[in-house]
């Protein structure tokens, strides 16, 4: 449930961001994104290593 919470006082922060700290964030997450970066990671992995969050 402290999961749901979390969830909850993310959602609220998000409603009161302003819009350029929005605009910031997705920028951010768009780059985290890539799938060229992501293959990168892929490939540095070990066989057998976890990779769930």
């Amino acid at each position: 449930m402290a999961e749901d919470d979390n969830a909850s006082r993310m959602f609220e922060e998000l409603q009161d961001a302003p819009s350029v700290q929005l605009y910031q964030m997705r920028a951010l997450i768009d780059v985290l994104l890539d799938p060229k970066r992501e293959m990168a990671a892929r490939m540095k992995l070990h066989q057998g290593r976890d990779t769930s969050p």
